[in-house]
C-alpha cells in the first residue's frame, strides 16, 4: 500500500534536498521513516500481515529465514544486525549525481549518496558507526580521510569475497563437480570503495568522497548551491503536498543528450557501409529525446493509496512512438456489457491509424529498409490465400480508435491454468466485418499455418483456428487453446476461450451485474481523474491474488520443482528435494483465502495528458468493510 508522510523532517533536521549538490540527476527519498512504518503496519497489507490467521505460517518462514541465512550471515559478519536497527529517525534518502558535461566529452563524474538522518538517535548512530569501524578493520584496510575537518572511513569492498560470504551462508551444490567443459574460470575480482561517516545526526555513504565533500558543505552552511536551487526540482517539490510519501525526481535530460551525441568514431564510419543505428537514433524514434524528466510520489489517503507518475515531456516536443501512443482525450467509460467478474479491463482511445503510420515513419528513420520488409511480409501473407487482400487496405484502413480488453481467471487455480486467463480483445473497425475476415490471413504467418474454420454463435459469423501447442511435458497431452474471432456492432473481437465470446455475443441488458456498477469502482474513477482520459485501467486486486495465493497453497510442490531450475533453487536444494520448500513455506499452515480476503480490493488507472506532460495516476481503495 502507497504511504503518506509529511515532507517536513523531524525538528532541526534540514531537509535533504537543501544538502544534496546541484549535479543531483536523481534523488529517491522516504521523508519520514518512522511514520512510514507505522502507516505501512495501519495499511491493508500490513494489517493483512499482522492477521492471526497468517501467524503460524509467518513465524515458520522467519524462523527458517533466521536460522539459515540471517544467523550463519552474522557469524561470517562478526556482528549482529539487531545492534544496528531502530537508528533512522527521520529522512532517508538516495540520489545519483552527475557533473554537467560539454558536448562530446564522457561525464566527469558520475556517482552515488545515501542519506540518512538517525535524529534522537543520535547517540546510537555514532556507537554504531565506531563498531562497525572497529569490527571492519580486522582483516582489511579502512583508510581514514579528512572531509572538512570530519572523519570518513573508506571501505574497500571486494566482490570474490562477497561471493565467498555467500557461498558458505547458502552453499552452492554444483561447487566441485567437473564437468565434461571442465571447471567454469572465475569471475573478475571487482574491487568497489565505500566511505561512510557523520556530520552531527546525518549519516552519509558514497562511492566519492567528492561528493560527501558537497554535502558536508550544504550540511554546514558553506556552500551557496543545492538541488533546491535546480529550478525544475524546486517547481516539483513546491507542488507536493503537505501529505505526500515517499517521492522520487530524476533530471533525464543530461542522460538523453549524453545518449544523443555521437561519438567521433561513429560520425567517422558514418556513410561507409552497413546500417547507421546508433543510440540516438532510436531514441529519437522511441520519442525520449523530448524527455526531460520524470516525477513520482506516492501517498495514502484516508480512502486509500495513491500513485503518481509524472513523465515531463511538453506538448511541443513530443514526437516517435511516446506521441503514437498517447491516447485521445475520449470516452473511456466502462460498457455494460463487461461483467463484474472479470479481474482486469483496459480501455484505450488510441486512433491505430495514425499510430501505424508513425511507427512505419519513424522505423524507415533509423532504416527506409524496415517499414518495406514488414509490410512485404504482411501484404504476402494475404495474398497467399486472396489475390485481391491489401494489407493497408482490409486490414490499416479499417482500423477505429477505441481499444478494449478484459480477462477472467481460469475456472480453476492450476499450475496448468496459469497462463490460461479468459481474455477478449474488442477493436473498433469502420468495416468490422472485413477486417474480422482479414485477421484470420495473419495465421499464413505462422511456419505451420493452422486451418481457420467457422462457426455461427448468436446469430454472429466466428472464424477459429487452433494455436500451436506449447509442449511443457511431452509425456502429457496438452489441451487444445483457440483463438475465436468475430464481428459485433462497430467492434471487431477477439478472444482466447470460448466461453468469454459467447457471453459477449449473448449478452443482454439485466442478464448479469456489469462492471460498471462495482462497489467503489465510480468513486475511485473520479479520484484519479474522470471518463474522459483517453487510457482506463481496472484491477481486481482481490481475485487476481485469490488466484495466486490458491496456486501456492495447493501446487507448492510443483512451483518448487520450477524454482529448482533457478540458482537460488540450487542453493536452496530443491533441485535435489522440491519438497524441501514447505520447510519455508508449509501450505498446511496457510488460511483459506476467504478468511484474508478482506485485505484486498481493486485498483484503478488513468493517463491523463497535459501540456508539460504525461500522468499515470493509480489509486487502490481501501477494501470494503476494512478498519
Amino acid at each position: 500500500m502507497l504511504l503518506c508522510v509529511t515532507l517536513i523532517g523531524a525538528q532541526g533536521q534540514v531537509g535533504h534536498e537543501k544538502i544534496l549538490p546541484s549535479e543531483t540527476i536523481l534523488m529517491f527519498t522516504i521523508p519520514d521513516i518512522d511514520k512510514t512504518i507505522q502507516l505501512s503496519k495501519q495499511s491493508p497489507q500490513g494489517k493483512f500481515w499482522n492477521d492471526p490467521s497468517i501467524q503460524p505460517a509467518k513465524e515458520k518462514f522467519l524462523a527458517k529465514w533466521n536460522a539459515d541465512v540471517v544467523a550463519p550471515l552474522e557469524k561470517e559478519l562478526g556482528i549482529k544486525f539487531s545492534d544496528y536497527s531502530g537508528i533512522a529517525n527521520g529522512q532517508m534518502t538516495f540520489a545519483v549525481l552527475f557533473t554537467k558535461v560539454a558536448t562530446n566529452t564522457p561525464p566527469i563524474n558520475v556517482g552515488s549518496v545515501f542519506l540518512m538522518e538517525s535524529g534522537v538517535n543520535k547517540e546510537k548512530l555514532e556507537k554504531s558507526l565506531a563498531d562497525i569501524i572497529q569490527k571492519y578493520s580486522k582483516g582489511h584496510n579502512v583508510v581514514t580521510n579528512k572531509v572538512r575537518d570530519l572523519d570518513f572511513y573508506e571501505l574497500e569492498i571486494n566482490s570474490e569475497e562477497v561471493s565467498k560470504i555467500i557461498d558458505k551462508v547458502i552453499p552452492n551444490p554444483s561447487d566441485g563437480w567437473e564437468t565434461l567443459d571442465g571447471p567454469k574460470p572465475k569471475p573478475k575480482n571487482v574491487q568497489h570503495k565505500v566511505s561512510i561517516g557523520k556530520v552531527d545526526s546525518l549519516f552519509i555513504a558514497s562511492d566519492s568522497t567528492n561528493w560527501i565533500d558537497k554535502v558536508v558543505a550544504n550540511k554546514l552552511g558553506k556552500s551557496s548551491t543545492s538541488l533546491i536551487d535546480n529550478q525544475n526540482f524546486k517547481k516539483f517539490y513546491d507542488s507536493l503536498q503537505k501529505d505526500t510519501t515517499i517521492c522520487a525526481w530524476a533530471n533525464i535530460e543530461p542522460i538523453i543528450q549524453l545518449a544523443t551525441t555521437k561519438k567521433p568514431e561513429e560520425k567517422k564510419n558514418q556513410g561507409q557501409g552497413g546500417f547507421d543505428i546508433n543510440a540516438g537514433k532510436i531514441l529519437n524514434a522511441i520519442g525520449l529525446n523530448g524527455l526531460k524528466g520524470i516525477e513520482m510520489t506516492v501517498c495514502m489517503v484516508p480512502e486509500g493509496g495513491m500513485f503518481d507518475l509524472f513523465m515531463k515531456i511538453p506538448a511541443n516536443e513530443r514526437s516517435g512512438l511516446i506521441k503514437a501512443l498517447i491516447p485521445e482525450q475520449k470516452d473511456t467509460s466502462i460498457p455494460p456489457y463487461v461483467p463484474s467478474n472479470v479481474v482486469s479491463f483496459i480501455r484505450y482511445r488510441l486512433d491505430l491509424q495514425k499510430t501505424w503510420a508513425t511507427i512505419e515513419s519513424e522505423l524507415e528513420k533509423i532504416d527506409p529498409k524496415i517499414p518495406s520488409v514488414i509490410n512485404l511480409v504482411l501484404q504476402t501473407a494475404g495474398k497467399a490465400k486472396d489475390p485481391n487482400f491489401d494489407w493497408r487496405k482490409n486490414i490499416i484502413g479499417t482500423m477505429g480508435d477505441d481499444l478494449i480488453i478484459y480477462s477472467k481467471n481460469p475456472p480453476k487455480a492450476t499450475f496448468e491454468n496459469i497462463n490460461n486467463s479468459a481474455n477478449l480483445f474488442l477493436l473498433s473497425s469502420t468495416n468490422p466485418e472485413q477486417l474480422a475476415s482479414s485477421v484470420k490471413f495473419l495465421t499464413l504467418l505462422s511456419p505451420k499455418p493452422p486451418e481457420v474454420k467457422e462457426r455461427e454463435i448468436a446469430g454472429k459469423k466466428v472464424y477459429y483456428w487452433e494455436n500451436p501447442k506449447l509442449v511443457r511435458n511431452p509425456d502429457k497431452k496438452e489441451p487444445a487453446r483457440f483463438t475465436f474471432v468475430s464481428s459485433v456492432a462497430n467492434y471487431v473481437a477477439i478472444a482466447n476461450d470460448l466461453s468469454i465470446l459467447q457471453e459477449f455475443l449473448n449478452y443482454s441488458d439485466g442478464k448479469y451485474v456489469p462492471l460498471k456498477n462495482f462497489q467503489g469502482l465510480s468513486d475511485a474513477i473520479k479520484i484519479v481523474g474522470s471518463e474522459n482520459s483517453g487510457l482506463l485501467i481496472f484491477q481486481n486486486a482481490k481475485e487476481q491474488t485469490r488466484f495466486q495465493y490458491t496456486l501456492l497453497k495447493n501446487e507448492t510442490d510443483t512451483i518448487a520443482s520450477l524454482l529448482a531450475m533457478t540458482p537460488i533453487g540450487i542453493r536452496l536444494g530443491l533441485a535435489e528435494d522440491s519438497k524441501l520448500l514447505r520447510q519455508w513455506i508449509d501450505p498446511t499452515l496457510l488460511p483459506d483465502f476467504d478468511k484474508i480476503a478482506k485485505y484486498f480490493g481493486i485498483a484503478v488507472s488513468e493517463l491523463n495528458v497535459e501540456e508539460s506532460g504525461i500522468r499515470l495516476k493509480s489509486f487502490n481503495p481501501n477494501p470494503p468493510g476494512l478498519n
